[in-house]
């Protein structure tokens, strides 16, 4: 069974949050703290400004927005965020991680971010483009062919 992807954003958060704490070692503070509170915290905003637009566009349309659920879509969202990135949240989330990793100078971010991007790419991108392809055919390997899976 596959964990959500919100799942796996919060145990990237968890080791980003956990080595700051109990292994200082793994924080560098490599700029002034109101530099990486503002490049931190911005990120932290675009990742869950995107989070929340594609969240609305999905609402919108009327499809559903729960991985779990993929068998329940009703709709190929390819307007707004989808046509800039196949995973707007997915990639919020990584944005949003990416950001709080900044603001704390930690070491084991890139580590962090890369592991869920890595993790979410082969098990759940991978099944979801299988059953997008199955379900909407022809439209859905056009949209693929024009926009990039994360940016």
């Amino acid at each position: 069974m596959r964990l959500p992807p919100p799942i796996w954003a919060l145990l990237a958060l968890g080791l980003i949050l956990a080595t700051d704490h109990w292994l200082p070692a793994t924080s560098l503070p490599w700029a002034p703290l109101a530099i990486q509170a503002g490049l931190g915290g911005g990120l932290v905003a675009l990742g869950l400004g995107l989070d929340l637009l594609a969240i609305a566009r999905f609402v919108q349309v009327g499809t559903t927005i729960t991985p779990w659920s993929i068998h329940r879509t009703s709709a190929l969202v390819t307007t707004g965020l989808n046509s800039l990135s196949r995973n707007p949240m997915y990639l919020g989330m990584a944005l949003w991680l990416t950001g709080v990793g900044l603001w704390l100078g930690s070491l084991v971010t890139p580590l962090a971010v890369a592991a869920f991007v890595a993790i979410l790419t082969n098990t759940q991108i991978a099944a979801e483009e299988r059953m997008l392809e199955e379900k909407f055919g022809q439209a859905y390997r056009d949209y693929k062919a024009r926009v990039r899976r994360w940016i």
